[in-house]
């Protein structure tokens, strides 16, 4: 149905989870960490798809075995982390991936709870650095 408006990456929103640390190292041990957010997310979310015998929507591959669906590559795959330049690469690459978006959603996984630091300096590090360097990519 045509409505007489031209598309526009500006009205298009993209969800991510992302991490933003001072370091790939420190991003790396904060997504990896059994007791953090993330990695909690993904496990869960592992284990009632596989439950529900739907873990084909996680894989890369459809074709790859179950066995290959852990949480470290699930994780890994499905986190956008890093430093600040790092994460500004990969949203780079995201955006030319699939077009065009005028929003990024961030999915934030505990910022109350035990790993309230680390949400509240991923926003941070978003609003300061990442932010501002992919407003002046559109």
């Amino acid at each position: 149905m045509r409505v007489g408006r031209k598309a526009s990456g500006d009205d298009w929103r993209v969800a991510r989870n992302v991490v933003v640390a001072e370091t790939d190292e420190q991003a790396l041990e904060w997504v990896m960490d059994s007791k953090g957010g993330n990695y909690h997310y993904f496990a869960y979310l592992i284990e009632v798809m596989r439950r529900a015998n739907y873990t084909i929507i996680l894989k890369e591959n459809p074709n790859d075995s179950d066995e290959t669906l852990t949480v470290a590559n699930l994780t890994k795959n499905q986190v956008i982390y890093g430093s600040s330049r790092t994460v500004i690469e990969k949203l780079a690459a995201l955006r030319e991936n699939v077009g065009p978006f005028g929003t990024l959603l961030l999915a934030s996984m505990d910022a109350s709870g035990r790993n309230r630091h680390r949400e509240w300096e991923t926003m941070r590090r978003l609003a300061r650095d990442v932010a501002p360097a992919l407003s002046k990519m559109k």
